[in-house]
């Protein structure tokens, strides 16, 4: 590997570790809550979305200089697993999560599942070195950002934070799609769900048009 390409290395690995501990740090409520009585919370929100977007920044740019190092062709089936399952179920948990609170009927974490779903199926259709560390260490930081917000709700003394955890799960219920009279969260609705499957028509669509490979190349 070439100095460049070991840069890409550093600045990919350097950008994930420091996108992780910025968004588990600030989930800490005994962090987070003094950071917004000093700064503000104009002046949080403000900091917050500058190291994001230089963390971010440095993953992509580091992915985009690494060496193309390939460990396995995906199987056929493989694909199409993660293009007509994983992904799906994945842009409606995201979008879903944004549009209806009633979405954590479904998971507790909707939204870091979904994005869990989406990276380590990137990583078992890629099997390169760069989409590896990227997508495998997004998704790994996702998972310590569930359980690690796991925590901070079991340790709170409030009730709604008791009640959310009693109502919700890891895993989908049927039951919990019912509402009940001591339900805290709203009905799921359809309109989170229909969003995300558009969007997820248009991904397919128009995903060889903006990374070079088509998902549904793999049908042929």
């Amino acid at each position: 590997m070439y100095e460049g390409e070991q840069l890409g290395l550093i600045l990919l690995c350097g950008g994930l570790a420091l996108f992780s501990i910025l968004h588990l740090a600030t989930a800490t409520r005994s962090i987070r809550r003094p950071l917004v009585g000093r700064l503000g919370e104009g002046g949080y929100k403000g900091i917050f979305a500058l190291l994001s977007l230089a963390s971010f920044g440095g993953m992509l740019h580091g992915y985009a200089t690494m060496e193309y190092i390939e460990y396995w062709q995906p199987e056929k089936m493989v694909v199409l697993a993660q293009t007509f399952i994983f992904m799906p179920i994945s842009f409606v948990l995201l979008v879903s999560s944004y549009v209806s609170r009633g979405t954590l009927r479904l998971t507790r974490h909707p939204m870091l599942i979904g994005v869990t779903l989406a990276c380590f199926g990137h990583v078992l259709v890629n099997g390169d070195l760069a989409a590896i560390v990227l997508f495998g260490g997004i998704g790994g930081y996702c998972i310590l950002a569930m359980l690690w917000s796991d925590i901070q709700t079991k340790a709170s003394l409030e009730e709604r934070d008791c009640q959310l955890l009693a109502q919700t799960g890891y895993m989908p219920s049927l039951m919990r799609l019912r509402v009940a009279p001591q339900d805290i969260l709203p009905r799921l609705g359809i309109i989170g769900p229909s969003i995300g499957v558009v969007l997820y028509g248009l991904a397919l669509t128009y995903h060889g048009q903006l990374f070079g490979v088509s998902p549904l190349s793999s049908l042929m």
